[in-house]
């Protein structure tokens, strides 16, 4: 009998993930770059069979009403977004990843936005909060699910935050 994945056993390989981009010198990549490599570390990680890429769902404000999610795991939505070393700090704010926490705030299942930055200055406790300023989804009514928020920065900072909508 399988046990289902949850959100802390994910953040936990994205934790070993981060860390081992780090001691290979990874900080300049980007998210593009890393998202094959995070693939089949997840692949690894949890099974063939529990990880898929590029996965359909709701998005209400795309013209089409559907978005991707870079990945699910074991039934989890997973979003990635990475701030190479050289890279402005808007890549990782709430504002420029408005659509995968659209994604994210319509998948009806656990998900997870990973956030990986491997720049000198970790994002401010203020820039984490704004993720709870959450977007509008347009007109009609809505049902939206809560998200998780795993922040990893090279210093050692780890943030984990639960978004409740």
């Amino acid at each position: 009998e399988s046990v289902m994945t949850g959100i802390t056993e994910i953040k936990d390989a994205f934790d070993v993930l981060f860390e081992s981009l780090i001691l290979r010198n990874y900080h300049d990549w980007t998210e593009q770059e890393l998202l094959p490599l995070t693939y089949t570390y997840l692949v690894g990680a949890f099974g063939l069979a529990k990880v898929d890429a590029e996965v359909s769902v709701l998005r209400p404000t795309a013209k089409t009403g559907v978005g991707r999610v870079d990945f699910v795991v074991d039934g989890v939505a997973v979003e990635l977004a990475v701030r190479a070393n050289y890279q402005n700090a808007a890549n990782l704010n709430a504002n420029t990843n408005r659509t995968e926490v659209e994604k994210l705030m319509k998948y009806s299942g656990k998900a997870l936005l990973v956030l990986f930055d491997f720049s000198t200055h970790p994002m401010s406790h203020e820039a984490l909060e704004a993720f709870r300023v959450l977007p509008t989804l347009g007109r009609g009514n809505h049902n939206r699910f809560p998200f998780n928020i795993g922040y990893f920065h090279c210093d050692g900072t780890r943030d984990y935050k639960r978004i409740r909508v």
